[in-house]
């Protein structure tokens, strides 16, 4: 007999399924395909239907296959992030940072529902908040380039460059492309003239990537 294979690692190969799609709407064809046959977690595929309609544009059909599902699992955090995306579909960010904000209070530090937050209050005009919420984050996930990446797009439009050209570079580290991240890093050296401890870290992140660049070499 077959082992059960987890719930977690059905809805993460359901959101890598939606992800790898060509378009939402080929994912949305995918997921209606699997619930029609006999997939291994219905659950999960319908978890996939969500995020791909979500993709698609069709929050208010998103909304009505999510019911489905969380309503058996209200705790859930795949299925907490899924609705505020739909919200955020919907073109109400605010409602969805308000829900986040209440299940991050019980589940402080929790990576998934931090990116989610961060991205909903980018949406609601709330970039310093968001930066502020993402700068904490990276203290505790610094090996995500998603992070990163989101942060420096936070940054650009709370107009802190210096601290963009830091992302990006950390983005740029993370994928190993040390070329691009001295780039940046450079940039920032320049913008932080006059700041001794900000020049330090930067300087510091530089001789980190000669060394890395030392290590590749050897």
């Amino acid at each position: 007999k077959e082992p059960e294979i987890s719930l977690d690692y059905q809805l993460m190969r359901a959101r890598v399924g939606n992800q790898l799609a060509k378009t939402p709407e080929e994912a949305v064809q995918k997921f209606k395909g699997e619930l029609a046959g006999t997939p291994r977690s219905p659950e999960a595929a319908r978890y996939g239907l969500v995020l791909a309609l979500t993709d698609a544009g069709k929050a208010d059909e998103a909304a009505l296959e999510l019911d489905g599902i969380w309503s058996k699992r209200p705790d859930r955090i795949e299925y907490i992030i899924a609705d505020a995306e739909i919200d955020m579909a919907r073109g109400q960010p605010g409602k969805a940072v308000d829900k986040l904000a209440a299940r991050l209070k019980l589940s402080p530090g929790n990576h998934a529902l931090t990116m989610t937050y961060a991205n909903a209050l980018m949406q609601d005009g709330k970039a310093h908040i968001a930066e502020e919420v993402l700068i904490a984050q990276s203290k505790r996930t610094p090996n995500d380039p998603g992070l990163w990446y989101l942060l420096a797009e936070v940054q650009g439009l709370s107009g802190n460059i210096l601290g963009l050209h830091q992302a990006r570079a950390e983005y740029f580290i993370l994928n190993g492309n040390l070329d691009q991240a001295e780039k940046q890093l450079t940039y920032a050296l320049e913008l932080s003239r006059g700041d001794y401890l900000t020049s330090a870290r930067i300087n510091q992140r530089l001789a980190d990537i000669a060394a890395m660049r030392a290590e590749m070499d050897f």
